[in-house]
């Protein structure tokens, strides 16, 4: 059984409107007791993945007892949606029925109503895509505009990354074109990669038109748990869109909106007598730090010694 409830319909909607980019007509849910996800196939080469995947915490109530994974009519589920919340509906139910055959939803305009709205649809159970995992321990972070900027000048479909410790660059044998950003000239920020440690894998720079949004601010490439491909991760509001080798997925996730200038003055202004621990400012600095830095959040939380104040600084966040 997977049932999910939703008390707004807007981030819901925002969040399928970039699946519909692709004007896919179908598309595959995959519900697990960690996570939600919408998936389509896109035509690329290498060949690509679109997913949106949501966690529990989004939800305002989430329940799922094992692995399901059907496929739907996306175009279908998206006006039923909208049409919806444009007729006053706010809060909607999701089923995903017990045979796997239908899936079923629940409006209702406002928490005094009692009687519910419902439309239900086909479904198809399938079997899993593999879509992968992320892992946080290392790290590397690009200014997005930069970025963008310089995906358009190699004016090719997928490109080779290489991360070290002190730069990341990506290449494109077959028309002699590369492009480094290094950690010494302030052009990235890069973290927890050891000293002698390289990275190496193909990337699909398909999907890159997703990245086309002023909310956009940082770019932050990471590994797969196996090492196997590199992933592309830009937050914005509270979505992480992530590019995953041959995959791109869009994950969502809450956030602050601070930048860390501002949250070490609020730190400041608590007590100007009192002595605050290295620890203290730590959480007041990596709470207060912006959307956007959200994936540094994550990362951190896989360190063996966590960044003192100082090792922050010289990240060199902006």
């Amino acid at each position: 059984m997977l049932n999910f409830m939703l008390d707004s319909l807007e981030p819901f909607i925002d969040a399928i409107s970039i699946l519909q980019r692709f004007d896919h007509d179908t598309a595959d849910l995959e519900g697990s007791p960690t996570m939600f996800s919408i998936i389509i196939s896109l035509a690329s080469s290498p060949p690509s993945l679109l997913a949106l995947q949501i966690m529990p915490q989004f939800f305002s109530h989430f329940s799922c007892d094992q692995l399901h994974y059907v496929n739907v009519p996306i175009a279908e589920v998206a006006t039923i949606i909208s049409n919806m919340e444009r007729d006053g509906f706010y809060s909607l139910v999701f089923f995903l029925l017990a045979n796997q055959e239908r899936i079923a939803f629940a409006f209702k305009r406002h928490s005094q109503q009692r009687r519910w709205d419902t439309r239900q649809l086909k479904s198809e159970p399938l079997e899993p895509k593999k879509v992968g995992e992320i892992d946080y321990s290392s790290f590397v972070s690009i200014d997005l505009e930069e970025f963008r900027s310089s995906v358009i000048t190699l004016c090719a479909g997928r490109a080779l990354v290489t991360i070290t410790n002190s730069e990341i660059s990506f290449d494109v044998p077959y028309i002699n074109r590369e492009i480094i950003f290094s950690k010494e000239k302030g052009e990235c920020i890069i973290g927890g990669f050891e000293e002698g440690e390289k990275v190496i894998s193909e990337i699909t720079l398909f999907p890159i038109k997703l990245l086309n949004s002023s909310r956009l601010k940082r770019l932050w490439i990471f590994k797969t748990n196996d090492s196997s491909v590199i992933i592309l991760v830009a937050p914005t509001g509270l979505a992480k869109l992530v590019i995953k080798g041959s995959i791109l997925l869009l994950d969502e996730i809450n956030g602050g909106s601070a930048p860390v200038d501002i949250a070490m003055e609020k730190v400041v202004e608590l007590d100007a007598e009192e002595p605050v621990s290295d620890a203290r400012l730590r959480h007041y600095l990596i709470r207060g730090l912006r959307e956007d830095f959200l994936p540094f959040v994550f990362s951190i939380q896989w360190w063996a010694n966590q960044p003192t104040v100082i090792e922050l600084e010289n990240l060199d966040f902006d």
